[in-house]
């Protein structure tokens, strides 16, 4: 071919769009999800959340700050919800406590400053499971609150508390009073 000719055939090829960001592969990186704006800021590994790391969205100002494994919240983390995105019924509220898979696991701590309500104990799948205290906030309570949208655990406190107007401290199964407790009014 011709120079003439390779100069034309360059003409003709349509221009390619910049690159769009990638995400980063490994390290501790701050990095902005161009369709949402909401930032993740912390470690990487394989081009994953993966370590400790903050993650909060832009249009709600919720915010996960803790422990990440292959993408999904995983160990020790706090979820803040401010009543968008994250919350049944648009409730505020916070959980202090174990991860697993994206899912509260293990002993944590949820708040529901909408409700006023919070639960400590044992969770299993995002469910209150095992040991668990179920009560009204103290006045002076600081908000908190959390979960994540298939997670009808703060309904569940709402429905509870609403209906029966008590404290419950006990064993549960799968979000269900189950065994051993206490109740009071």
């Amino acid at each position: 071919a011709t120079e003439e000719g390779q100069q034309q055939q360059q003409q003709q090829q349509p221009s390619l769009p910049p690159p769009l960001p990638s995400t980063p592969q490994s390290g501790k990186h701050t990095f902005v999800y161009e369709a949402s704006g909401h930032v993740y800021e912390g470690e990487w590994m394989d081009g994953r959340r993966h370590g400790y790391g903050s993650y909060v969205e832009a249009d709600t100002g919720n915010r996960y700050d803790g422990r990440w494994s292959k993408d999904r919240r995983t160990g020790q983390g706090r979820l803040v919800c401010f009543g968008g995105g994250c919350s049944v019924e648009d409730a505020s509220y916070s959980y202090d406590g174990q991860w697993f898979e994206d899912q509260y696991d293990g002993e944590g701590t949820l708040r529901d400053r909408t409700r006023g309500v919070q639960y400590v104990g044992q969770w299993a799948m995002g469910r209150f499971h095992g040991k668990g205290k179920l009560q009204p906030m103290s006045r002076r309570g600081r908000g908190g609150g959390g979960g994540s949208k298939d997670d009808d655990s703060v309904a569940q406190i709402a429905q509870i508390q609403s209906r029966d107007d008590f404290a419950y401290e006990g064993e549960w199964s799968q979000g269900e009073r189950h065994g051993m407790g206490k109740r009071r009014r």
